[in-house]
């Protein structure tokens, strides 16, 4: 069992960890600014689905599959550079209002 001084420390941890700003806050404080309040809570629940999508899969045993499987891995990470791909390919292709300076 774990101690109570050690399992103290490990949530502090976690805290500092959560409230410390990041790449996601980041994207949520951008889209809410430049769109709407509710487009960045459209990212905020995309972010949350992709973390308990990761999550759910972590607990499952995702990982040990991809570590005892390397082809599965192989094909999850070319998959997703495909999609990546797709998705800039997308980006590019689209007839988006260019940037302007305001």
């Amino acid at each position: 069992m774990i101690e109570w001084s050690v399992a103290l420390v490990f949530a502090g941890a976690c805290l500092v960890l959560t409230l410390t700003p990041g790449p996601d806050m980041i994207l949520i404080a951008s889209r809410s600014l430049s769109q709407s309040k509710a487009s960045g809570f459209c990212t905020l629940a995309g972010i949350q689905v992709g973390t308990y999508c990761h999550a759910l899969a972590a607990a499952l045993g995702l990982s040990q599959l991809l570590v005892s499987a390397p082809a599965a891995y192989d094909a999850v990470r070319f998959l997703g550079a495909a999609y990546l791909a797709f998705l800039a390919w997308k980006a590019f292709r689209s007839p988006g209002a260019a940037l302007e300076a305001r």
